[in-house]
């Protein structure tokens, strides 16, 4: 079933057992493999031990699709530490064992998005447009959109690669609706726009 009922750090493990066929009864309806762990237990003299991992946005590859060599990296750490001791209470009658493991973890993000611009919302929103265009000018020469901002023809050109594709002449484009009806829209790009 998948089920961990407890997940013990690695400093308070004794023992771990695979079982994969052949299960005791109270494994019964198990079917794949069993991993059991059994935990420490206390001794007649005191033991323990303790443990610290770190890692920084100082020890992380740059992603080459999203991280310009000249800008830093988004600040991340990941902590991890506790220890475990065990010992006893009444010498040869009673002990004691116990562990603990903390995590703390900080994760920057690093995205490239163009937003639409006031303009580009304003003409593009059925609701406050009227006339069924969308005024996308202000994204000529934006260099996060295909390096030049220009829109082309997903009609022209090659089907498999995109090349010969020619540019529309203007930058103000039918409404969504308006072009699904006239099937201008790229056939790859169809499963993700809702119905109008």
């Amino acid at each position: 079933m998948g089920i961990i009922v407890v997940n013990p750090n690695l400093d308070a493990i004794q023992e771990s057992k695979i079982t994969l066929q052949n299960y005791d009864a109270e494994f019964g309806k198990a079917v794949a493999g069993i991993v059991t762990v059994q935990t420490k237990s206390g001794s007649n003299h005191f033991h323990g031990s303790g443990f610290y991992d770190y890692r920084g946005d100082g020890q992380e590859a740059r992603n080459p699709f999203t991280n310009p060599p000249n800008v830093p990296l988004p600040a991340a750490s990941f902590k991890q530490f506790g220890g475990a001791v065990g010992g006893p209470i009444l010498k040869d009658k009673l002990f004691f064992f116990g562990d603990y493991q903390g995590t703390r973890q900080t994760n920057g993000i690093t995205n490239q998005l163009s937003i639409p611009t006031a303009l580009v919302q304003r003409t593009c929103n059925p609701a406050t447009n009227t006339t069924g265009f969308c005024d996308l000018s202000e994204y000529l020469g934006n260099a996060n959109v295909n390096s030049t901002g220009q829109i082309y023809d997903p009609a022209t050109g090659n089907p498999l690669n995109g090349s010969g594709r020619t540019p529309f002449a203007s930058t103000i484009f039918l409404s969504v609706g308006s072009l699904r009806r006239l099937r201008r829209f790229s056939p790859s790009s169809q499963p993700q726009l809702h119905p109008v």
